[in-house]
């Protein structure tokens, strides 16, 4: 009777515990994890609560990891990472679409340098192999790959072992190690995938909240945290698709500012693409890169009337006076998302002059870069393989269904697009449309009418 009874407890001890266990797994919520925009000076963090919204902590909910971020002017988006054993803690660049992850030990010496001599838990290769492939537009054909441990604290539990990795020396000081954070790999780990195999996330999921150039944001490993949306809204996603293994979408139109036509100077301010232009969602490019032709005619709307000089393939303008340029809105998925002039003219410390957050690239794609990022707080889904954008909660920007916005009249890559025969002026979303030449005519007859009974009083 003893011995049934103490089997009974175990039995229940067990059970409580296996409860425990899963109650323990399903609760882990979202692991933050500080991003910084610019790496210089900048010290370890310890891990702290982020403050969103109305100055106090909010639950996350359904999110393993999250860690400080930093934006700042230099707009490289970076976060912190502990290495190896001995720790070397480095500030590592967020790449969505990069598929492996880089390390690199600088001459001269920096804080941010790797070096794999004074690590016990660094293996090589055996025999050692290399890699020859492009970092930004810098040709390298010597990476080595090599494992080490990395983790986003100094706890055991917080670390994945044996995570492969490439790695490089390198005579700059400036140098920069990367985080990829691609949808899949072919040859290299992904830091998302060993977390969640070594059973620390939840989910194999991660969002980028960028913060402001004053505040930290957030990386988040495991799951999303909706409270950094504007109101309690889901997001809208852009579905995969197999053009590029990269974390991409597909772009169907783009427009400056609500009306399509420009009357003053008679040109188009928007424009379809009968073949949908690819876009790489890539986080460590500073603007959002446009292929050449694109990019030199959405740069003349963009910057019609205004004082500007060109500085290598950057515009800067004079004036910075947001209220004084119109919105960019690119047209994904079947809905308009807004990149305000609040985000995409980025002002110079010491001077008043602004970047205009836009650049040419020699390809056929574009790049959503961190001009992008600026507006949204983004997830991205590695098992359903999808992306959700949506404005985080610092942001003005609108998410506006394709339906409710007029569609550019022209294709950008039609030869000779025809000039609108009539006077179109958009209003409150209706298209009116009146001759012009008859409101020219009504408007002289009503001013010489006003102007005779001037001089008749």
């Amino acid at each position: 009777m003893i011995l049934i009874i103490c089997f009974a407890f175990l039995l229940l001890t067990s059970a409580e515990q296996q409860h425990h266990l899963k109650t323990q797994h399903r609760s882990k919520g979202i692991q933050e994890l500080p991003l910084f925009l610019d790496q210089k000076n900048v010290a370890p963090l310890q891990q702290r609560s982020l403050n969103k919204k109305n100055g106090s902590h909010i639950p996350l909910k359904g999110v393993n990891i999250s860690v400080e971020t930093r934006l700042a002017e230099g707009a490289e988006l970076s976060t912190l990472l502990y290495i190896g054993r001995p720790i070397q803690w480095l500030h590592i660049r967020i790449a969505t679409s990069t598929d492996y992850t880089l390390l690199v030990q600088s001459f001269p010496s920096s804080f941010n340098s790797y070096d794999p001599s004074e690590s016990n838990t660094c293996t090589r290769e055996t025999p050692r192999k290399y890699f020859d492939m492009y970092h930004g537009s810098t040709f390298v054909d010597a990476y080595e790959l090599m494992h080490e441990h990395f983790g986003w604290s100094t706890k055991a539990k917080h670390n994945v072992y044996n995570f492969n990795f490439l790695y490089d020396i390198v005579v700059d000081e400036y140098a920069q190690p990367l985080l990829g954070l691609n949808r899949r790999s072919q040859k290299f780990d992904l830091f998302i995938d060993k977390l969640y195999e070594a059973g620390n996330l939840d989910e194999r999921k991660f969002a980028i909240f960028p913060g402001t150039n004053s505040d930290y944001g957030s990386l988040q490993l495991g799951g999303f945290d909706m409270n950094y949306t504007r109101g309690t809204h889901t997001f809208k996603y852009i579905p995969k698709s197999n053009e590029s293994d990269f974390w991409h979408a597909k772009i169907e139109a783009v427009k400056i500012g609500y009306v399509n036509y420009n009357f003053k100077n008679n040109s188009h301010k928007g424009w379809t693409f009968g073949t949908q232009q690819l876009a790489i969602i890539q986080s460590i490019i500073s603007f959002i890169a446009i292929p050449s032709a694109q990019y030199s005619r959405i740069m003349e709307t963009i910057l019609f009337d205004k004082v500007y000089f060109k500085e290598g393939d950057y515009f800067l303008v004079e004036d910075c006076d947001y209220s004084q340029y119109e919105s960019v809105y690119i047209l994904m998925n079947k809905y308009w998302f807004e990149i305000t002039p609040s985000k995409y003219l980025i002002k110079q410390t010491g001077n008043e002059q602004c970047v205009v957050g836009f650049s040419p690239t020699n390809d056929d794609c574009w790049y959503l870069g961190l001009t992008f990022f600026r507006e949204y707080y983004m997830g991205f889904d590695l098992d359903k393989d999808r992306v959700g954008i949506y404005p985080h909660f610092n942001s003005t920007a609108e998410v506006v269904p394709k339906s409710q916005m007029p569609m550019p009249e022209v294709d950008f890559f039609e030869p000779n697009p025809p000039s609108p025969p009539t006077y179109a002026v958009y209003l409150g979303g209706i298209l009116l449309e009146i001759a012009g030449y008859i409101s020219c005519l009504a408007g002289l007859i009503v001013g010489i009418t006003f102007i005779s009974s001037v001089i008749f009083s």
